[in-house]
């Protein structure tokens, strides 16, 4: 078995150990979180087109070392019936988005539970490391978004740490607004 494999299936096992404190509080903080009419989408097409511009950005490479090399990460529609998920699934990492979380912070939440994975082995959860790793996605991907993200977390209590990993590269030079079949439309 490869280091990764081994890693992964190391933390697949621990992960039903973890308990998730903070989930409730993320969620009620995301909820304060006002995003504008362009980081909302009606169109999956939208969604499918930020991840794959997210996850072939230099930050994402440089952010995720060398585990942003080995696959891309998949986008699927999740059912109604279900929540928006983030992670690792026989078939590849992926993220599956629930109709009413097809927007940008909830597209930068799902890929920082992959980017938590990569970076601190936690398979799941809502825990400093992780608002860390999202915080910094917001960053890059909607800094407008990022400063309100970053004032409802530290009216929740919930810290995060400073890692500038990443930041260094050029801006993100992608339009977040809507596609429909593929073209933007204004």
């Amino acid at each position: 078995m490869s280091h990764w494999h081994s890693d992964y299936a190391d933390a697949k096992r621990d992960a039903e150990e973890v308990e998730d404190t903070d989930q409730d509080a993320v969620y009620g903080a995301e909820a304060r979180v006002v995003q504008k009419p362009n980081h909302v989408f009606s169109e999956f097409d939208s969604c499918v087109a930020l991840v794959e511009a997210i996850t072939q950005s230099p930050y994402w490479y440089e952010r995720g070392g060398d585990f942003a090399l080995v696959q891309p990460i998949a986008c699927y529609r999740q059912r109604d019936n279900a929540r928006s998920r983030g992670g690792h699934w026989d078939a590849g990492w992926a993220i599956r988005l629930h109709r009413r979380n097809r927007n940008v912070l909830a597209i930068c939440h799902e890929l920082a539970h992959v980017m938590t994975f990569w970076r601190h082995t936690l398979p799941k959860g809502h825990a400093r490391e992780f608002r860390t790793e999202y915080l910094s996605l917001v960053r890059y991907v909607a800094p407008d978004l990022a400063g309100e993200l970053s004032r409802v977390f530290v009216e929740a209590g919930l810290e995060v740490d400073h890692d500038p990993t990443g930041w260094g590269v050029e801006p993100f030079d992608f339009p977040v607004v809507e596609r429909v079949n593929g073209a933007i439309a204004l």
